[in-house]
């Protein structure tokens, strides 16, 4: 189905979001409904119930997101359905930040889990064609919430979320990796990843102006960048082999 730009940017609703409550949904009923904040709720929970009731809250508020976006709105509406005070989103210092961070990390696993199952025919793929498979085997997941994935950036791009939100991506592209057997330890460990890094933050901001049938722009574009940037760091990885033997030194590939 071809997607329709709409006037302003607006939120998807209906079965596509159903995707979101596949990614990870837990109940928590460790605490009472009369709390008048979050510490007095969790005052005499274990760690482990307030890692649980914090789960809870996440996953439940990315039902919310269609309708409040990545807001506190989106949290306070989770706390209502677990019959808990609006106070207990101080659980999440970062706010929507942390709940930005937990749909990518529940996306990231998920992907991760895929790219295991499908290794054997990603590794019957040319090095490029596999490379792009498996990055937009990731980007696809972000089609329930595209529409409200400019808000989701312009939060994970704050001062206080930049560094969380770094780490799942290098920890992203070191999956994919992974998966083609990449076991460089010289220089170009850090090109491989810096290539995939750039080319999977470019296509995802593309994406979210892609309004081609089935992100068909999308998708050509990303087999363009990933061809670029592999051939990019085909040619670093030539120069760091030619200065390894021209100084003697060797690196284990």
């Amino acid at each position: 189905m071809n997607r329709v730009a709409p006037l302003g940017r607006g939120c998807l609703a209906g079965s596509s979001w159903n995707f979101l409550g596949t990614l990870g949904r837990q109940n928590f009923s460790g605490c009472g409904t009369s709390a008048s904040s979050y510490r007095s709720v969790c005052s005499s929970l274990s760690d482990q119930s307030v890692k649980s009731l914090r789960k809870s809250l996440l996953d439940g508020a990315l039902k919310h997101v269609a309708e409040h976006g990545w807001s506190d709105a989106a949290l306070i509406a989770a706390s209502r359905d677990l019959r808990l005070s609006p106070a207990i989103i101080g659980i999440l210092p970062r706010g929507e930040g942390e709940l930005v961070e937990h749909f990518i990390e529940l996306c990231n696993t998920k992907c991760a889990k895929d790219l295991e199952d499908r290794q054997p025919e990603l590794l019957t793929l040319k090095l490029n064609e596999g490379v792009a498979k498996a990055l937009r085997i990731r980007l696809e997941m972000l089609r329930p919430v595209i529409d409200t994935w400019p808000q989701a950036l312009a939060v994970a791009a704050r001062p206080s979320n930049a560094p969380h939100s770094v780490k799942l991506l290098f920890s992203l592209v070191d999956d994919i990796w992974a998966v083609f057997g990449d076991r460089s330890t010289d220089v170009t460990w850090y090109s491989k990843r810096a290539v995939l890094a750039g080319v999977y933050a470019s296509i995802s901001l593309y994406m979210i102006t892609d309004y081609s049938p089935e992100f068909r722009d999308t998708w050509e574009a990303l087999q363009r960048r990933v061809d670029e940037g592999l051939t990019l760091d085909t040619t670093v990885e030539r120069i760091v082999h030619s200065s390894t033997l021209a100084t003697g030194t060797s690196t284990t590939q």
